[in-house]
């Protein structure tokens, strides 16, 4: 139990959950009402955990070595876990890196399926993206990613960013979602930016929306996607409520990526 701690310009981490070099998992862990401020390299990293619950947790101002995030989820090895984690109530704000990252780049498929729970956060003014999940680009692990009731507001990048993430991958849920304002002074990213599969030929997807406003006066398309293979897309659903200059529209995604997609 870490708890009622304030945590301030370390000279890496804020909280560091590593393993051991016989890949021992963290087990049981609650991190509650910390401010992680000012540190250096991350607010929280979480290297291999099974069991792992972050709430009312203020993750800020992180700035020095990349990737400079609130909190990232970032396995060093295959038999590293990232299961039933849950990030509640928490804001990260005003890191130098993006908010919240999940980049398991050195999982595989015979690694756990990944099970991670984002319930009514706060991503706000972080100089990248909001959300961004990198899968591994070369036999990706499995998984579910689930976002309920969250808020990017003034993110320097995309509100959700997905880079390498097969339609057989990790399943990513986004649930009563608002994106506002991110990206403003981006030229490349959109609210919601999309990279497709590049070492094999798997369409990226697995992306279900439900209940997901953006908010985004800038005359652009809402969803960016990267398709340097032309993989194409598949297993991407649900509707997005677009608000724009006092306009509001519902638009079925799977329609709007077959007409308007790149």
């Amino acid at each position: 139990l870490i708890e009622d701690l304030a945590i301030e310009e370390t000279g890496g981490d804020g909280i560091y959950l590593g393993t051991t070099q016989n890949k021992t998992p963290n087990r049981n862990v609650v991190i509650r009402r910390v401010d992680c401020n000012g540190n250096h390299r991350q607010g929280i990293s979480v290297i291999s955990v099974e069991k792992l619950l972050v709430e009312d947790c203020l993750l800020r101002n992180t700035e020095g070595t990349p990737p400079q995030s609130g909190i990232d989820f970032e396995p060093n090895h295959p038999a590293d876990l990232l299961a039933n984690c849950i990030v509640r109530n928490c804001v990260v704000e005003s890191n130098a890196g993006r908010g919240f990252e999940i980049c398991p780049q050195f999982m595989n498929s015979r690694s756990k399926p990944i099970t991670i729970d984002l319930e009514n956060c706060v991503s706000r003014s972080n100089s990248m993206h909001a959300i961004h999940v990198c899968n591994a680009p070369k036999d990706p692990p499995v998984g579910h990613l689930r976002v309920t009731r969250f808020v990017s507001e003034n993110d320097g990048m995309a509100g959700l960013s997905v880079q390498f993430n097969p339609y057989d991958a990790i399943r990513i849920d986004l649930e009563d979602m608002v994106i506002r304002d991110s990206a403003k002074k981006d030229a490349f990213f959109p609210p919601i930016y999309i990279q497709g599969v590049e070492p094999d030929s798997r369409p990226a997807g697995n992306i279900h929306f439900k209940r997901v406003t953006i908010k985004d006066d800038i005359d652009r398309p809402f969803i960016k996607i990267a398709d340097k293979k032309k993989n194409g897309l598949k297993d991407i659903t649900g509707e997005i409520i677009l608000e724009r200059n006092g306009k509001k529209e519902t638009i079925d995604v799977e329609t709007w990526l077959k007409n308007k997609g790149e």
